[in-house]
């Protein structure tokens, strides 16, 4: 019964926070995207100029993955992109809230649990994102 329970409140949440996503992507996502960046903004033509991608920026991935652009602070283009605007920060609860309901019926201790949630399943979608992400361009 309690396992029902939660999996409601994480259901209610996750629904919560994929409309805040959805409100977000239609409203101001266009305006923060480049918050996970460093940029100087032109004030002539109000175009954003990008710093390059330092061997600094490739270095801290090991060479697995290169930034677009230099980030704006280490690491702000994957798991601390949620610090960066307020879409991801609501992609990040949203994701949390359907992993949570996935580990409610998982034969799992709470420590497991809290694994899965919060490393094995982010680095399992953060890979297959990556693959699909990459073979659109």
């Amino acid at each position: 019964m309690l396992s029902i329970i939660i999996l409601i409140i994480f259901l209610t949440l996750a629904a919560f926070f994929k409309a805040r996503l959805d409100f977000h992507s239609e409203n101001t996502k266009h305006l923060t995207w480049q918050n996970k960046y460093k940029y100087t903004k032109n004030n002539l033509n109000e175009n954003y100029i990008f710093e390059k991608t330092t061997k600094q920026d490739k270095l801290r991935y090991l060479y697995l993955y290169t930034p677009i652009y230099s980030e704006k602070f280490a690491y702000s283009t994957t798991f601390l992109v949620a610090k960066t605007d307020l879409w991801h920060l609501y992609q990040f609860f949203f994701l949390r809230s359907i992993w949570t309901c996935i580990t409610v019926f998982m034969p799992l201790s709470g420590w497991w649990k809290l694994g899965f949630i919060f490393i094995i399943f982010p680095i399992f979608f953060g890979i297959i994102f990556e693959i699909f992400y990459k073979t659109k361009k």
